[in-house]
Order: structure tokens, then C-alpha cells, then sequence
């Protein structure tokens, strides 16, 4: 039986770093410890803190799946600079839920090499999580989110 596609109202959740604390803002920077960063600079971050949180975290918003991942599901993120369209700063991350993983939060991080890679402009982020059980794949709303230098 073929797979059915819904597509979700909801986007997925960006964050300063791994931690999944910090909501990320409309624009981030490349380097953390530069005290000309967007973060600071414009957003009013507190440099003690956003000093060491590098990269941009991505999260599935709890309570966004109709369905409960069950291992077998998939999860896969494609990343691009839509601004420069550059074919060869493409990231995807796939993740399939092993044995014992069902109920885990799903997650994934752009870490800051990435970052250097997909370079200024606007970073889109598209989504999607496939249900083996319910033979559907949700789709998320695409994320887009500005790096800008410094």
C-alpha cells in the first residue's frame, strides 16, 4: 500500500545550540564568542551565557505528531541556503527510531562547521516524519531561519 502524505500546520522548533533551551531568534550568527553577533547586537543576548552556545538545535514541537514515533519510524531533515542555492551545502539528516528509542524527543544539530558550510543568507529547513504503523508521512511546514556574519 502507498504511502498518504499529510502536510502539518506546525514548523519545527529551532534553538541556540544542543541544549533545547534557548528559542532561536529570527537571524543568529556564525561565532558565539564574537561580541559583534546578532545575538548580542541586536537581540540583547547576555554574553556570559550564549558565549558557548554554538549551532542551531532543531526539535519536533511537543504534541505536533499526530502519532506517537514507534521504533521503524523515520525522521529526516534537509537544510539548505536557499539565498546562494548552493547544490553542494546541502545537509540531510535521517534518523530512524532503533529498539528502545521509541518516546525519545526527536532532534537534530546543525552544528557550526555546517553553519560555516551553508554560509550568509537564509537557511531553509524542511521536514519530515514517517509512521510506519499509520502508513503516512507528516510533513512539516518548511523553517527558515537567517544566518548573518559576523
Amino acid at each position: 500500500m502507498p504511502f498518504r502524505y499529510r502536510v502539518l500546520s506546525v514548523e519545527l522548533d529551532a534553538y541556540y545550540s544542543d541544549l533545547f533551551v534557548d528559542k532561536l531568534e529570527d537571524e543568529v550568527g556564525f561565532d558565539p564568542v564574537d561580541p559583534g553577533n546578532v545575538a548580542y547586537v541586536k537581540y540583547n543576548k547576555p554574553y556570559a551565557r550564549f558565549q558557548y552556545l554554538g549551532g542551531i538545535g532543531l526539535a519536533v514541537p511537543a504534541g505536533a505528531l499526530p502519532v506517537a514515533p514507534q521504533v521503524g519510524d523515520r525522521w529526516s531533515v534537509d537544510i539548505q541556503n536557499i539565498t546562494t542555492g548552493n547544490a553542494s551545502a546541502v545537509f540531510n539528516y535521517l534518523y530512524t527510531i532503533p529498539a528502545g528509542g521509541a518516546g525519545q524527543p526527536l532532534r537534530a544539530l546543525v552544528g557550526m562547521p555546517a553553519m560555516r558550510v551553508l554560509g550568509p543568507g537564509i537557511i531553509e529547513v524542511n521536514a519530515a516524519f514517517t509512521s510506519i504503523a499509520t502508513n503516512t508521512v507528516y510533513i512539516f511546514q518548511p523553517k527558515q531561519i537567517t544566518l548573518v556574519a559576523p
